[in-house]
């Protein structure tokens, strides 16, 4: 069984648009470039536990250093 991503989540659990899901994706970019912990952002900004921390796009957001 494969594991949802975030995105797939939010739009399931939030109803939510891809350009709101890719709005709290900058939204955790810029956090992250602030300074602020990663599972406090996945908290925060997604509602989500830490466990989605190695989810492909945040790892992406986190790589890049924000957008």
């Amino acid at each position: 069984m494969e594991l949802e991503t975030i995105r797939q989540i939010i739009a399931r659990r939030d109803s939510a648009s891809e350009s709101d899901i890719d709005d709290m994706f900058d939204s955790a970019g810029e956090m992250f470039a602030e300074g602020e912990d990663p599972e406090e952002i996945i908290a925060q900004v997604f509602g989500l536990e830490p466990d989605f921390f190695f989810d492909a796009e945040f790892q992406a957001v986190l790589r890049e250093g924000g957008f």
